[in-house]
């Protein structure tokens, strides 16, 4: 009992920062200590009562455990997040302008199939809807992906 109980602590205080720290390494390291605890206490008291009451009360202290982290975390000022505010600043997700769609423009480099566009005096990523097209055709954005645009080239007479 010396041991496995110093050892049952430590191991649930690393579950409960894996909730915190990215990685899964504190869990598994936790969750290892737990299974020691179990594995010393067993080998000190012998008794299988014993041994399955301090196992009952593991996993019941897990589960408060765990709990308990995502109590913190559902009431920390950042709101439902793991992370603070600061990480997440400057990231933006793939998208593309809606209002762009239907625009025409003028290939800047080849479309083989992708390369960029000029519409209304800025750059932006596009892909041909067909073959390729060559630097200075121009072109209709039919359609957003991603970060880019889908493009077809416009039939001249």
């Amino acid at each position: 009992m010396i041991l496995s109980i110093p050892l049952a602590l430590i191991g649930f205080v690393l579950i409960y920062f894996e909730f915190f720290l990215p990685g899964g390494l504190v869990g598994i390291l936790g969750g290892l200590l737990l299974i020691g605890s179990a594995f010393v206490f067993a080998m000190e008291y012998g008794g299988a009562m014993w041994t399955m009451l301090y196992i009952f009360s593991l996993i019941a202290l897990l589960v408060f455990t765990i709990k308990f982290a995502l109590f913190r975390i559902k009431h920390t000022k950042t709101k439902n997040t793991l992370y603070s505010n600061q990480d997440q600043e400057g990231f933006f997700a793939s998208s593309f302008n809606e209002d762009l769609i239907g625009k025409e423009g003028v290939v800047a480099s080849n479309l083989n199939p992708s390369g960029s566009i000029w519409i209304e005096e800025k750059r932006y990523q596009a892909v041909s809807n067909g073959p390729f097209i060559e630097k200075g055709e121009k072109v209709k954005i039919i359609r957003g992906q991603g970060s880019y645009y889908v493009v077809k080239k416009i039939k001249t007479e």
